[in-house]
């Protein structure tokens, strides 16, 4: 069965802008709207300008703020003459799972759990639920898990260490309620390691009230270079450094472990799923239950890495270069297996099945 794909894409924000030019570029969608984000007040988001470079050619539509839609004739072009629409996260406007139905297409929604309130549950929002990661697959009744594929041929693997002392990396992005990067435990471990270490600290906007006091509070000999900002080519990212640092308190997909990792930094994260699944115990670092925390999908408890354990794993890697190569061919290894060329034939056959239920007997 051929199907015909319409796709919903964003260019304002890094990690769900990259993940949806990645299903541009290797799904091969008959249709793609563009969404521009608006606040509620009308001004543009950054990064809008990327349309033309990502998509060339494709139509945009106009996200309201306000009212949470978008133009009913720009989605209804959308799914004219298609079989199944594929978005990230949100469909942009909660009419639009009805108007799917009325013309005929199915729906496929990728989901991060934490952000599936009611109004996004199978039977009453898509047709069929995609979790990238395991992360919290058996709360979410009619959900499938499909990898999220990384584009190896974009994050070119090089092996580690390449003979100088370790540097490490702590990517913030986008701040994230409840600190999900893990980003103050990082600052906190600073205070336990042995070694002086070369640590980066990236964030695209300015650290948050808790995280700055914890940076302040530092020895002067402890403090990481922190760089602001955004970087044009996210391979420029992981360039020069050996190591991602990652103790994510909650969350399944991560897009810059998936890139780190195909790009042949080790790995250092907390002992959770999804990462205890993937990544080799000795990346593993342990954690504690942390508070708990109210999200779209209701009350999580956090999973909090310990500080004294992350010095600790971050000591052995500046002491052991041995380890640090071992964890770098670890991350290749991982990369292989969610390489795009790997998973495309997967992600097609999801999407397939999903047109295929419209028009069975």
């Amino acid at each position: 069965m051929t199907i015909r794909i319409a796709l919903l894409v964003r260019s304002d924000h890094r990690g769900l802008g990259t993940q949806t030019r990645d299903y541009f570029r290797h799904l091969n969608p008959a249709k793609t709207l563009h969404i521009r984000m608006t606040n509620p007040h009308g001004s543009w988001t950054p990064y809008v300008e990327r349309q033309a470079e990502w998509y060339p050619g494709i139509p945009s539509a106009d996200f309201n703020g306000h009212s949470g839609t978008v133009d009913e004739d720009a989605y209804r072009w959308l799914l004219t003459d298609v079989d199944v629409l594929l978005t990230a996260e949100t469909a942009y406007d909660h009419r639009a799972w009805g108007w799917a139905r009325e013309m005929g297409v199915r729906t496929v929604l990728v989901a991060n759990p934490e952000f599936l309130g009611p109004d996004k549950l199978v039977g009453v929002g898509p047709d069929q639920i995609v979790l990238p990661s395991p992360w919290r697959l058996g709360t979410i009744p009619g959900a499938i898990h499909v990898p999220q594929p990384v584009d190896r041929g974009v994050f070119a693997f090089s092996p580690r260490p390449l003979g100088d002392p370790p540097r490490f990396l702590h990517v913030v992005g986008h701040q994230a309620m409840r600190d999900r990067a893990g980003t103050e435990i990082v600052l906190d471990a600073l205070r336990f390691l042995r070694n002086r270490i070369d640590l980066t600290i990236r964030t695209q906007g300015p650290l948050s009230a808790p995280q700055d006091l914890r940076l302040r509070s530092l020895p002067r000999n402890r403090i990481p270079a922190i760089l602001k900002g955004d970087i044009e080519d996210p391979r420029d990212l992981y360039a020069g450094y050996d190591v991602l640092v990652a103790p994510r308190r909650y969350g399944g997909l991560s897009l810059p472990l998936q890139e780190a990792a195909s790009c042949g930094l080790a790995i250092l994260a907390g002992n959770r799923e999804p990462e205890s699944s993937t990544l080799p115990t000795e990346g593993l670092v342990p954690i504690t239950p942390g508070r708990p925390a109210r999200f779209q999908s209701g009350v999580m408890f956090l999973e909090d890495v310990v500080p004294r354990e992350l010095a600790a794993a971050m000591d052995r890697l500046v002491e052991n270069p041995a380890t640090v190569a071992r964890l770098s061919a670890a991350s290749d290894a991982y990369a292989a297996s969610i390489d795009w060329n790997v998973l495309r034939p997967r992600w097609l056959a999801v999407l397939e099945s999903a047109a295929r239920e419209l028009v069975a007997p």
